[in-house]
């Protein structure tokens, strides 16, 4: 049983799209509690608020800050997050202004979206925005390393979609294959390499979806 997993009506469709969605927001706390509890946290295209409401829970001091294109998205994360200690900000992460000296960054099923050259330039924004010591965690759709079982992992993941009503699969399908640009785990932390991040790490992977992560290095 997941300890950390708060869902609300409409929320149940995220555990068929994402396999062991309540595991991943288990795993995802833990590693980032492992040294300390962080006092801000930035969640990046943070749609409803479903992973900053999980934070908030697990580190109920913490100065969230909630970042995703789309106003209206907004609103119903300020709804779900009522007298929680957060703050908003609408915008393109690729170009909006992040703040920065953040103990923590989550990107939580967002990056998938852009292209290979762009998420190693977000890599590097990213680790900007946060403070020396700061954690980013990503989890991710992610590419296999070769063509045969990238083709199996997305058929036993589009069989599990067919729990969904048809017309929900049916756009999570096409929007999958027309508009998202998974990479493989190895080149996602390849990317954070590049970006300057140390102690990176691939923690969990089932099918086409991975979790991993990177820190910003202190200056000694």
């Amino acid at each position: 049983m997941a300890n950390y997993a708060i869902l609300t009506p409409g929320d149940q469709i995220i555990e068929i799209i994402v396999p062991h969605y309540s595991e991943t927001l288990d795993l995802m706390v833990s590693i980032l509690g492992a040294t300390g509890s962080p006092e801000t946290v930035l969640d990046l295209g943070a749609g409803p608020g479903r992973i900053s409401e999980v934070l908030h829970h697990s580190f109920p001091n913490a100065k969230l800050t909630l970042l995703d294109l789309y106003s209206e998205i907004l609103e119903v994360a300020r709804k779900r997050l009522v007298n929680v200690d957060a703050s908003y900000i609408v915008g393109d992460y690729t170009t909006v202004e992040l703040g920065n000296g953040y103990d923590a960054i989550v990107a939580w099923i967002t990056l998938h979206h852009l292209c290979d050259d762009d998420k190693w330039k977000i890599s590097v924004r990213l680790k900007d925005a946060l403070r020396e010591g700061g954690m980013l965690i990503i989890c991710d759709i992610v590419s296999a390393s070769t063509t045969s079982w990238d083709n199996r992992y997305e058929a036993l993941w589009l069989h599990r979609l067919e729990q969904l009503s048809s017309g929900d699969c049916k756009y999570i399908t096409q929007h999958y294959r027309e508009e998202d640009h998974p990479a493989t785990v190895e080149d996602n932390l390849q990317w954070l390499r590049e970006a300057g991040f140390v102690e990176v790490a691939c923690h969990w992977r089932y099918l086409n979806f991975a979790i991993w992560s990177g820190t910003k290095p202190e200056i000694l």
